[in-house]
């Protein structure tokens, strides 16, 4: 017997039976590896808000909303809060969600959340009054939520040119979701 088989109580050769091969599972555990520890959710963010491409995205739509707004007679303080918060939400859905599939159905309950919150800021008259916001029109609304889609755009984009190396093809993941389904 040789000393790892001696040290293990194995034999040789055949292997174990197959109670003992139960006996150690049930006592020991299958031959595992453990799982990585997932990354911590306020990492993520911090990491997504180091990322320059977010940072000058969401500063060049608030920006660009806010003077365009000011110079135009509008509620710039209002549009511009408005633009930061949808961009920032559709860079998380650029970023979290997988095209094409309901992979992470949570991140679109949060999203949608987030909006109905962020439009009752600016129209429910306790929280207008609060948080000093005013109330824009349904063209001005629509304006910031399409400047607001460059922050999708560009996180898609950039998953193109700059994969990760977890994924080398970006709408791989959603074809392995539509094949789940």
């Amino acid at each position: 017997m040789t000393a790892g088989a001696a040290r293990l109580a194995a034999p040789d050769a055949g292997g174990l039976s197959s109670s003992d091969a139960a006996q150690r599972l049930a006592r020991d555990g299958g031959n595992v590896l453990p799982s990585p520890r997932p990354t911590p959710l306020w990492r993520r963010i911090v990491t997504q808000l180091r990322d320059p491409l977010v940072v000058v995205l969401l500063a060049a739509v608030t920006i660009s909303i806010g003077v365009w707004a000011h110079a135009t007679d509008r509620p710039w303080q209002t549009l511009t809060f408005l633009a930061r918060g949808l961009t920032q939400l559709a860079v998380a859905v650029g970023s979290r969600a997988r095209p094409g599939t309901w992979a992470n159905p949570m991140l679109f309950a949060a999203v949608g959340t987030a909006l109905l919150l962020q439009l009752a800021a600016i129209y429910a008259p306790a929280l207008r009054q609060l948080l000093g916001t005013e109330p824009v029109t349904g063209t001005d609304l629509l304006i910031v939520a399409a400047a607001a889609t460059l922050g999708y755009a560009a996180i898609r984009i950039d998953r193109r040119v700059h994969p990760s190396p977890r994924n080398p093809h970006p709408d791989a993941d959603a074809r392995a979701g539509e094949d789940a389904h």
